[in-house]
């Protein structure tokens, strides 16, 4: 035990802490400290009020330029319709920033690119138009002819369809696919088109006549081929193309090209109606029966007339002459009113040795016979295109012959119209 008063004491705790001193006038850190909390407090408060500005501001603009939306929108239609396209487009900047998605805008924009030929700037806009909106009726048939312009006709001829099902009167749209189709050498298409719209338009002479000439005026070859060989430049490798170029090299004799092309459409389009048809024929001429029966195992086909032909023509290379005969009497089921079904209906019936039916079937051959050759001297001649009240009836009388009701009827109003003028 250390009995030293004075000695140091290990680890000794005071008995009571120090007193805390006043500031003295030259510590300053307190009131440095206040001062810089309420400058950050003002600073808050500052850009608050600022923001609470600026959102009421943005608030207040975007009001007013919304509200002068229909008015920018027609002053924009205004401006492309006078051609001046950087116009139209600068009128609606604004309205692009509120409202990027408004169909009206899409719509004048794309349109303003189409019409510069700016197809890549323009389809974008044009796609983006919902259907239902009322901005469809022009941007659809824009956009129809945006991908008519770039070469991509299997995109066009869908657009143009969709059109057609919410616009079934749009005359522009109609002629856009009846051309299209025209062009690919796809007759029966061109006559589907032309009668869905004598349903909306009885007895309309201008669609009665080009009935008329899309059967019954061949198309050149020659000239279909520039015209798609120029489309598979631009756009190679589609399937409706590609056959429609292998069937004009087929007409054409250049059978090895055709089979080239036939394999690519094939390729592209394998579930394609009219390409699995083409080619099914083409093969079947070229004796590939096996090729062919392949092809026509689609069960989408069987409700086309020239499904059941085909099958027929197969069976009968075959010598399967019952077979074929029953085939071929589906495809008359379907289109009764051709000579050429009627003809080999008789050839097959006299195979069979079935004589007095062979007979009968022969009358019916040669009465198709008989209307045909009235109807290609009437195109040949050129009398339907203005067809006086004689004309129209001979020709209704014609259609009653062929079994044809619809278009009798059809030629009969136009010749009570004539009568009636």
């Amino acid at each position: 035990m250390n009995l030293n008063p004075n000695a140091p004491v290990p680890n000794s705790v005071p008995t009571s802490a120090p007193a805390l001193s006043a500031p003295q006038p030259g510590d300053q850190s307190a009131t440095v400290h206040v001062r810089s909390s309420r400058r950050s407090w003002r600073w808050i408060v500052l850009f608050g009020v600022m923001a609470c500005l600026g959102i009421g501001g943005w608030w207040l603009y975007r009001g007013s330029v919304l509200r002068s939306l229909p008015t920018q929108i027609q002053s924009a239609e205004v401006s492309l319709r006078s051609g001046k396209f950087q116009i139209a487009r600068d009128k609606l900047a604004s309205i692009q920033w509120f409202e990027p998605h408004h169909p009206d805008v899409l719509s004048i924009v794309g349109r303003s690119w189409l019409e510069e030929g700016q197809l890549e700037k323009a389809l974008p806009f044009l796609e983006s138009v919902p259907e239902d909106a009322a901005a469809f009726e022009k941007a659809g048939f824009a956009l129809a002819s945006a991908w008519l312009r770039s070469g991509d006709l299997e995109r066009a001829e869908a657009a143009l369809r969709r059109y057609l099902a919410r616009f079934p009167t749009a005359e522009n749209a109609r002629e856009e696919l009846r051309w299209l189709c025209f062009n690919q050498f796809r007759t029966r298409d061109v006559e589907q088109i032309l009668i869905d719209r004598l349903k909306l338009i009885p007895g309309d002479p201008e669609t009665l006549a080009a009935l008329l000439d899309s059967e019954y005026r061949q198309q050149v070859p020659f000239e279909g081929a520039k015209y798609l060989e120029q489309i598979n430049q631009l756009r190679p490798g589609q399937g409706s193309v590609s056959v429609a170029l292998g069937f004009a090299h087929w007409r054409m004799g250049n059978v090895e090209k055709a089979r080239s092309l036939f394999q690519t459409a094939l390729t592209a389009s394998p579930d394609q109606s009219h390409v699995l048809l083409t080619v099914a024929a083409f093969l079947l001429e070229q004796g590939q029966s096996q090729e062919a029966e392949q092809l026509l195992e689609s069960k989408q086909i069987q409700q086309d007339d020239r499904y059941w032909s085909l099958r027929s023509e197969l069976s009968e290379q075959r010598q399967q002459i019952e077979p074929a005969l029953n085939d071929l009497d589906r495809a008359i089921s379907l289109r009764g009113n051709n000579y050429r079904y009627a003809s080999r209906r008789a050839n097959l019936l006299r195979s069979l040795k079935r004589m007095q039916e062979a007979a009968a079937a022969s009358e019916v051959a040669l009465r198709l016979q008989q209307v045909d050759r009235a109807f290609a001297d009437i195109v040949e001649a050129g009398t339907h295109h203005q067809p006086t009240q004689e004309v129209a009836i001979n020709i209704a009388r014609q259609y009653t012959e062929a079994g044809n009701s619809f278009l009798a009827e059809n030629w009969m109003k136009l010749g009570r119209v004539k009568d009636e003028g």
